[in-house]
């Protein structure tokens, strides 16, 4: 039997509205959408603001912030939050749209494109020292990013330290401020024909790049370039570098 895809669970989980059922893949059964939860917090820049959160039974654990693509947070992007919960960290996926999720691409640039830099990056920075001091949480704070969310994730990283970052294949405009760098471990997943237009020097300074036969979006199971090969080995590798800068004790 094939294995199932990525694009396979998370459509086959909308259709049935997040329930299992009998008949469905095995794999379905991972997702636990029980395990899904809401975050609120205050910023240090006064903005209340709610995030999604894959609840553990076995804390305190490593944590990952997450950030969406320019679609919102969208039902793949809350997965995600739950296959890194089912992968032992203690995942936060942030709403950089207050709720609103965007189908039109060219709408869903111009939304991430008009995001408040200061106001962004004061929800993305105190969402890390959130997690850094709560005490189901280790101590230890990586940060992931997909698409426009990736630039968001440099930036964050950048401001407030974190212990591991991943980006996927960054899109748009640069949020780093000039000569800025993120602090911390870089991994970088991109198509092969963007890498060479890409400024390098964004991700630090000794970042892991690896580029994949695929085109932009390829972890997005919902879009039309998701490639299952590319999103696989992507995701591996993904989680062996969390694991090795993120450890449990």
């Amino acid at each position: 039997m094939n294995p199932i895809t990525r694009r396979e669970m998370i459509l086959g989980l909308s259709a049935m509205g997040g329930a299992t059922m009998i008949g469905a893949p095995t794999a379905l059964a991972h997702y636990n959408p029980r395990k899904l939860k809401k975050a609120a917090m205050t910023t240090d820049g006064g903005q209340r603001v709610e995030a999604t959160f894959a609840d553990l039974d076995d804390t305190p654990a490593p944590a990952v912030l997450l950030v969406h693509e320019k679609w919102g947070l969208t039902g793949g992007a809350r997965w995600l939050a739950s296959e890194f919960g089912r992968q032992g960290f203690l995942a936060i996926a942030v709403d950089l749209y207050e709720g609103e999720i965007i189908d039109d691409e060219t709408k869903a640039s111009g939304r991430m494109a008009a995001l408040d830099p200061e106001r962004t990056l004061d929800l993305l920075t105190s969402w890390t020292r959130w997690l850094k001091a709560n005490f189901l949480c280790t101590g230890k704070v990586g940060i992931v990013g997909w698409g426009h969310g990736a630039h968001w994730a440099l930036a964050s990283a950048a401001r407030e330290p974190v212990d591991a970052a991943v980006v996927y294949y960054p899109e748009g405009q640069t949020r780093l401020a000039a000569g800025q760098q993120p602090q911390g471990p870089v991994m970088a997943h991109f198509p092969a024909s963007e890498l060479p237009a890409f400024d390098q020097s964004l991700l630090g300074g000794k970042p892991i790049v690896y580029d994949y036969p695929a085109k932009t979006g390829f972890a997005d199971a919902f879009r039309s370039n998701f490639d299952d090969r590319a999103d696989r080995l992507s995701w591996k590798r993904s989680l062996t570098f969390l694991r090795e800068h993120l450890p449990r004790k």
